[in-house]
């Protein structure tokens, strides 16, 4: 079952790797094309000719009878027929220098054939047509002689078998003028004639068949299929030179992105990032926003879109969030930070903000970068007043709070002016005081600080933060940063309770199923879709008959007017 899944991850990740590098493929599968175009187009064709020869046994025994061909003596023809001393024969023959040929044998038949390569069509065939000659030939040479060595010593043989009966036959003559008492000799002398006719008469046979033989096989072959001049060039091929050039290309784009991917340390899904640090849990997946254009950049999705994807993904953190315990007892703070810039810790802020309040908790949003603060650009506010103010003791905290349009139930501090030592004044006992005063007031105060790694401002909130949620941009935040960030948090002893990934390309099955069953949770802006007048007065006073008017934004205030 550890295979099967282990198999099943080297797949995801695969195919994971062709979607990161689909450029890199295509680049390269193009470069691979072009270089093959190209190299075919300057290329000289070239023409294939093809002759095949049936080979014929030579091979004699002692009386003279042909033995038939083996393996060896097939492989044997091979080499003869591809040796120097045929081509020597075939040059003669052509009256310059020919084309290399090859030899080789088809399948398991007593065929051969001859293979010659020229950028004419008329050479390439005469040349294979002339090795193939010049084999018959030479083969019939060598056969010619050696039958005409056999023959020779066949005939002194045979000379000496007639010398030796003409031996015996006077023998017997004299034998039978002048017998023997005991006639023994009489006997001998008829079987050593009858013996020596008997051989005689074998030798007499064996050149028959050995005349025979030279008439029937007067080669080691026989031409069976004589080449003609070729009419398609064999290289090049574009046909086939292309669709391999595609393929080696795919081949060493894929090697090359499987190489960058190894040495890649960006966090890209959800699973990766739990693998990388399992002490950690992944609290949510935020998909990256459909058409949203650096025009929406600091629009609220939550409210903007409440029926998409991302929405979902927001209730759902929202949902993870008081699993955590969020919920309990008293206020809670929740830092929101990440390792760099950019990577959407200010928009996971003001959307969790949004949701928890949407949800009927009350919220204060704190917008606790002091360099660079984004928290005012979402609500359209002026950061002429806020955070550092309080700090400073240049205002109180009630002066600062700010009820968003967005939901009463919503507050707002802005980071206001940037001060010259921003990480003195959110790690000063001062910080810690109004940290506490804001959880007696609201259920969560979600603080929106720095990024870790460029400044310690994050270090020092974290030491109050009951909370922190560390947000990760799939593709853009790296491994070792975020290492290096849970390490610093973890020496001021404090740690990350999760984190959310952000702006991932294909969103989980659950935010998939809010999305495929039409929820339609109808969230719109202020007071005009659905908030009552009390809610408005309420948030901004004691009752509706102590309000602080100046407290209230303009739209709201022409809301209120015409009511």
């Amino acid at each position: 079952m550890n295979f099967e899944k282990t198999e099943s991850d080297a797949n995801l990740r695969y195919i994971e790797v062709l979607r990161r590098f689909r450029w890199l493929l295509v680049i390269s599968t193009l470069v691979f094309i072009l270089g093959a175009v190209g190299v075919d187009a300057n290329r000289t064709k070239m023409y294939t000719a093809q002759a095949q020869l049936q080979l014929v046994s030579q091979n004699l025994g002692s009386n003279g009878t042909k033995v038939p061909l083996s393996g060896t003596d097939i492989a044997t023809a091979i080499q003869v027929a591809g040796s120097k001393v045929i081509a020597a024969e075939a040059s003669s023959s052509l009256g310059s220098q020919i084309p290399s040929v090859s030899v080789r044998a088809i399948g398991l038949s007593a065929v051969i054939q001859f293979i010659a390569t020229s950028q004419y069509p008329e050479v390439a065939a005469r040349t294979v047509n002339l090795f193939a000659n010049a084999y018959i030939s030479y083969t019939g040479k060598q056969f010619r002689s050696q039958v005409l060595a056999q023959e020779d010593t066949l005939s002194r043989q045979r000379d000496a078998a007639q010398e030796l009966i003409s031996k015996l036959e006077l023998k017997l003559q004299t034998t039978t003028t002048a017998p023997s008492a005991s006639g023994s000799h009489l006997s001998v002398a008829q079987l050593e004639l009858q013996n020596a006719a008997s051989e005689l008469q074998n030798i007499e046979n064996s050149l028959s068949t050995l005349a025979l033989s030279l008439e029937q096989s007067p080669s080691g072959g026989i031409l069976t299929g004589p080449a003609s001049p070729p009419t398609t060039p064999t290289s090049p091929k574009p046909l086939r030179d292309i669709p391999l050039a595609g393929l080696m290309g795919l081949l060493f784009g894929f090697s090359i992105a499987i190489g960058l991917d190894s040495r890649d340390d960006h966090i890209r899904t959800s699973d990766q990032l739990q693998k990388s640090f399992e002490s950690v849990p992944v609290l949510g997946e935020i998909p990256k926003f459909d058409k949203w254009t650096d025009e929406d950049r600091f629009k609220i999705i939550f409210n903007h879109r409440p029926d998409s994807l991302p929405s979902e993904a927001y209730r759902s953190l929202r949902t993870t969030l008081q699993f955590l315990g969020m919920d309990a007892g008293q206020g809670k703070i929740v830092q929101i930070t990440s390792s760099n810039s950019n990577e959407g810790k200010s928009t996971t802020s003001v959307n969790l903000a949004v949701s928890l309040a949407d949800d009927g908790k009350k919220v204060v949003l704190v917008s606790g970068d002091l360099r660079r603060p984004q928290i005012h650009k979402y609500f359209n506010l002026e950061n002429d007043e806020g955070l550092s103010d309080v700090l400073s003791g240049a205002a109180s905290l009630a002066s600062v709070l700010r009820v968003s349009e967005v939901n009463p139930r919503l507050n707002t501090i802005n980071s206001g002016p940037i001060p010259p030592n921003p990480s003195e004044l959110l790690g000063s006992e001062r910080s810690g005081q109004i940290l506490n005063e804001m959880k007696k007031q609201f259920d969560f105060v979600i603080i929106d600080t720095p990024p870790i790694l460029p400044v310690t401002d994050a270090h020092v909130i974290s030491r109050y933060a009951d909370a922190i949620i560390f947000i990760v941009n799939s593709g853009d935040s790296r491994s070792r940063d975020i290492k290096e960030s849970l390490a610093r948090i973890k020496s001021v002893s404090s740690k990350v309770d999760g984190f959310v990934l952000n702006s991932t390309e294909l969103p989980t099955s659950r935010y998939r199923y809010g999305y495929r069953y039409g929820y339609r949770y109808g969230y719109r802006y202020g007071y005009r879709y659905g908030y009552k007048k009390t809610d408005y007065l309420t948030a901004y006073g004691d009752t509706p008959e102590r309000v602080n008017w100046r407290k209230i934004p303009k739209g709201i205030w022409n809301s209120l007017k015409s009511s």
